[in-house]
């Protein structure tokens, strides 16, 4: 939408530096987990980004925070403060991204300025069927925190299959990994596993391109990858 921005880069172990953020007096993003590097900042310190800049609107995305634990999302703050508005997503735990749907929770206000200019920028909003759907995926409750469990599960899994094979990366608080290793360019690993019908994802970006970004899948898609990954790896020795 051509609005200026100003892109505080994260640290070289892709943290973020959230004190860059105290009073910044602008309106501020943060993605929480962030992707791609699955990193989860606590609420406590985004708190304090909320608190410094009390006259700009700071906006959490919480695509993922429903893999990373419990009391991680930042919901409660909008009760909180007026300033802070928190985003979220059906397409991941909810298990319903072709219905492209998700919802912001902040205080009536917000919500209000919202709803007044929502069909000047886009009159496509969500349709009757995808509302329907996400109302239905809210409500079954044991069906979500069971999905959750297990990918959870297997994406712990994964992580120790992983660094028993010499990858490293940070603990994920995401539904997917953010991995290096020195056996074999990334790149490579990337487009041999395509090459045999195993999608991850590459990152040509220089900060990046010594990584991959793997989605944690069913157990029997993990063991697939795990497969082709170790034909690749072990041609290489």
């Amino acid at each position: 939408m051509h609005i200026p921005q100003h892109v505080i880069p994260v640290e070289e172990d892709f943290s973020l530096d959230l004190s860059k953020y105290h009073g910044l007096n602008e309106t501020i993003v943060i993605a929480n987990p962030n992707a791609p590097t699955t990193l989860l900042q606590p609420v406590a310190a985004i708190e304090e980004v909320v608190r410094t800049n009390p006259d700009s609107i700071v906006i959490v995305d919480e695509a993922y925070i429903d893999f990373a634990g419990p009391n991680a999302s930042c919901v409660p703050l909008t009760k909180k403060y007026d300033n802070v508005i928190v985003v979220q997503t059906f397409s991941k735990s909810h298990n319903l991204a072709g219905a492209r749907v998700g919802f912001c929770v902040a205080n009536p206000e917000l919500i209000a300025d919202m709803n007044r200019i929502k069909f000047s920028y886009s009159p496509y909003n969500v349709n009757s069927l995808s509302q329907a759907a996400a109302v239905a995926a809210m409500e079954d409750e044991n069906y979500f925190r069971d999905t959750v469990g297990k990918i959870c599960a297997t994406r712990a899994d994964t992580m120790t299959k992983l660094r028993e094979r010499g990858f490293t990366g940070p603990d994920s608080a995401t539904n997917f990994l953010f991995v290096t290793t020195s056996r074999m360019p990334c790149k490579q690993i990337f487009e041999c596993l395509r090459q045999k019908g195993v999608l991850i994802r590459y990152f040509s970006a220089p900060r990046l391109s010594d990584y991959l970004r793997i989605t944690i899948g069913t157990p029997e898609q993990m063991q697939r990858f795990f497969e082709e990954l170790d034909l690749i790896l072990g041609n290489t020795a």
